[in-house]
């Protein structure tokens, strides 16, 4: 992982020097919450930003937490109106005003920034993105019944989602980031032109689905990322050279700068995925749609040949993270993968050929759901082929009854789960993932997520 130093610089009275007065075509604010092991990444993103600054067009605005333990030097909790600098390595942006330790883990803290943000860097469009590690709309095989601090010393739901806290044992839940971009949404009186999550295994239905009210477009990784994650300098000097690009169109630059940073480019090769989705009125009542005859469907040839159905799940392509304790994740899949397999499992029956083709169509299709889908496949290892832009939730050996919490479950999708795994509900328990495999596998996927 690559070692940024920060500028120690005094802090700075609020000030118009730093504040802007008039309004701009962008405002990029990034909620990093780096109180935990990618505190150093979130400092290179930092640098990266550094390397466009904000322009007359474009205010690039952060919020960033520390970490006492991986950044000693920059432990606290920091705001800064992003300056250009040619300094590989060096934080030379000062911070504004004082802060506090910040929870980042808290609904309240992200609003804030957000409003601050809006309030203090007028913009004709929006981009609020959500930096730390994830783990989709929930944690899986157990991982998130251990109790205490875990091995890790970090929240008791390490993965819960996005935005984890080491020190205040804190995260946000899929719920509670839709409940917080609706707030902000609100504060701005329209929608938010862009979300963001530079964080692992974000670009699910479900998550997407949260704040499918509060935004017009969405961006995510089926996949886990790797730990330099987006590619800043690459889509902000973009934007920076096109202030007129839409959500949409900024949205798609993400998508294309990610996966050719990781293609050969400037972050090495990995295999990996990025997607953007569109909320907008035709594509949410096609998704709807869809997801609701296809689930229909679904639990018809369930009573059927539930083994078969179980069979095609197996086959789509999932987003399983590996170790040598075994895989997790393994509950991820890919929606439009699945729409194929079962569809392949199923060939006369014309009625759920005919549901699977219309998912296929929404995702896909003209105006369809997915925006922009990347990947590459630079290595054998992890391969990604199947991936098409959104990830969906199905257990096959029981479900976690959390996940009615959320809006996604209303659409028709939480009935199939229930009637694919028998009404069993998951027990989570420590036996399902033991301390040892925990600790071998976090130590080595926090550092690549």
């Amino acid at each position: 992982m690559r070692t940024v130093a920060i500028a120690l610089c005094a802090f700075l009275a609020l000030s118009s020097a730093v504040l802007a007065t008039e309004t701009k075509e962008w405002t990029v604010m990034v909620y990093i919450a780096g109180d935990n092991n990618l505190a150093e990444a979130g400092l290179d993103d930092i640098n990266e930003m550094e390397a466009v600054g904000s322009t007359d067009q474009v205010n690039i605005v952060v919020q960033i937490d520390g970490s006492e333990s991986y950044t000693p030097n920059a432990a606290g909790t920091r705001r800064y109106l992003i300056q250009k600098d040619d300094k590989m390595g060096e934080i030379t942006t000062p911070p504004i005003g004082e802060m506090e330790e910040a929870d980042m883990g808290t609904q309240a803290t992200l609003e804030e920034f957000a409003e601050w943000g809006i309030k203090n860097y007028p913009a004709k469009k929006y981009a609020i993105i959500l930096w730390n590690h994830g783990n989709g709309w929930y944690p899986d095989d157990g991982l998130h019944k251990f109790g205490g601090k875990g091995v890790l010393g970090g929240p008791n739901d390490p993965l819960k989602a996005i935005c984890s806290d080491e020190s205040s044992d804190n995260a946000l839940s899929t719920s509670g980031v839709g409940e917080s971009m609706e707030k902000i949404a609100k504060t701005l009186g329209r929608k938010i032109d862009l979300v963001g999550f530079d964080a692992c295994l974000m670009g699910m239905a479900e998550a997407f689905y949260e704040v499918r009210n509060a935004a017009h477009v969405a961006c995510g990784s089926e996949k886990t990322e790797p730990g330099d994650g987006w590619s800043y300098d690459e889509f902000l000097s973009i934007l920076a050279a096109h202030p007129e690009y839409d959500g949409e169109q900024l949205g798609r630059t993400i998508v294309e700068t990610y996966t050719s940073s990781y293609n050969g480019g400037s972050q090495g090769s990995e295999n990996v995925t990025q997607s953007c989705v569109r909320f907008t009125e035709t594509a949410m009542a096609n998704f709807n749609a869809a997801v609701s005859m296809f689930s229909e469907e679904l639990n018809r040839v369930v009573a059927l040949d539930r083994d078969a159905v179980k069979a095609a799940v197996a086959a789509t392509q999932d987003f399983r993270v590996r170790s040598f304790f075994g895989s997790y994740f393994t509950t991820h899949k890919d929606l439009y993968d699945f729409a194929e397999k079962i569809k392949e499992a199923f060939p006369e029956d014309e009625d759920l050929g005919a549901g699977a083709d219309l998912m296929m169509e929404a995702i896909s299709g003209e105006n369809g759901f997915v925006v922009a889908n990347g990947i590459t496949e630079v290595s054998p290892y992890g391969t990604v082929t199947g991936a098409h832009g959104v990830a969906i939730y199905i257990p096959t050996n029981g479900y976690e009854e959390t996940y009615a919490d959320m809006d996604f479950a209303n659409t028709g999708w939480y009935e199939f789960i229930k009637n694919l795994n028998e009404n069993k509900v998951l027990e989570g328990s420590e036996t399902k993932a033991l301390a040892q495999s925990k600790e071998h596998l976090f130590g080595n996927l926090y550092a690549n997520d």
